[in-house]
């Protein structure tokens, strides 16, 4: 059996498990099953080609969602002897280490009219004890790595940007990271970067046009 991807999974992500025998007569049957012995039989494509010898080459293919592990099984079966050829995968996704930040920002850049106010969005994963005296947050411009606004030790440092930044004070202890740019200027188009360290660290950038 093989699988693809077979690196840095992570809960959510498609994989393609492929399943294959070879010179088997007549044509196989193939039961697909999960970690409980239930059936799989959404999204599974099989196909059987027969050689020079009149032997058939067995490839069946599942693609499944993962969720947060898995086992799937793989049963080809010949109808005729009733003999059995069994392989089976466990899949564990990849999670970040114990206090690695997961930073998310949209994927779209932020669309703004001159002169009105836009809204950075910004989150990350916090963990059970979370507190704000931990979370280091810095926004700054991608490209010059120039401040725009930071938070530390639990006290909001303000805006190196022209007093136009603010945070959401009442949401960062549920994560979020957003940051609000008051009457925005043409000169503000470009890309941001959202910083946050508690124990380790991630970022991610978000663009703002204009």
């Amino acid at each position: 059996m093989t699988l693809e991807p077979n690196k840095d999974l992570r809960p959510g992500d498609t994989v393609t498990i492929t399943c294959s025998s070879y010179q088997g007569y007549p044509k196989a049957e193939v039961l697909w099953q999960d970690g409980q012995g239930a059936p799989l039989t959404g999204n599974v494509t099989t196909s059987q080609m027969a050689n020079e010898q009149g032997l058939f080459d067995v490839h069946s293919v599942l693609r499944v969602v993962l969720g947060a592990n898995g086992t799937y099984s793989c049963l080809v079966r010949n109808p005729v002897l009733q003999q059995d050829a069994h392989g089976s995968v466990t899949i564990t996704p990849h999670r970040n280490p114990t206090g690695a930040v997961e930073v998310q920002v949209p994927e779209d850049p932020v669309v703004a009219l001159v002169g009105t106010d836009a809204t950075l969005r910004c989150s990350f994963s916090t963990e059970p004890g979370f507190s704000l005296a931990q979370l280091n947050l810095i926004w700054q411009l991608t490209d010059t790595k120039q401040l725009v606004h930071s938070f530390a030790e639990g006290r909001d440092q303000g805006s190196a940007y022209a007093n136009r930044t603010a945070l959401f004070p009442d949401l960062l202890a549920q994560g979020n990271a957003s940051l609000r740019l008051q009457r925005v200027r043409v000169a503000d188009e470009g890309s941001f970067t959202c910083f946050v360290s508690i124990r380790d660290f991630g970022s991610a950038a978000v663009s703002l046009q204009v």
